[in-house]
């Protein structure tokens, strides 16, 4: 009988330990790779802002790596102006919301939040 030492993917301890910026260590990169941070994603297809200033489509490497809008990422081309995501920076912030079942990484590095509210009409339960 074989006993877990490491957090199951999706727990408590993981996102934990995924908020205290412990990432595994990534692959060694391609010699040329681009940096820039994602600025929006939904599933596989992301939108990654790199150095200069430009938009391009991304697509991440593999399935395990959940990676979300603020993320630091180092990436390669893959033609046709789109690139591939090759490893994400580790990261100082991480929001995130939970229920009693699972938790979700909502953004990373974020340096300001912002709540805005209407006074008007009151909220009734």
């Amino acid at each position: 009988m074989s006993r877990r030492t490491t957090p199951r993917e999706g727990s408590r301890a993981a996102a934990r330990t995924l908020f205290a910026g412990a990432l595994p260590p990534a692959a060694p990169l391609p010699a040329a790779t681009i940096s820039g941070r994602v600025v929006a994603g939904s599933g596989h297809q992301l939108v990654v802002a790199l150095v200069d200033g430009a938009m391009v489509d991304a697509t991440r490497r593999g399935r395990r790596t959940e990676i979300v809008v603020g993320d630091e990422v180092a990436c390669s081309a893959a033609g046709d102006g789109a690139v591939v995501i090759e490893a994400v920076q580790p990261r100082t912030t991480l929001l995130y919301r939970a229920d009693a079942w699972r938790e979700k990484a909502l953004a990373a590095n974020v340096d300001q939040v912002a709540l805005v509210f209407a006074p008007q009409p009151s909220y009734h339960l």
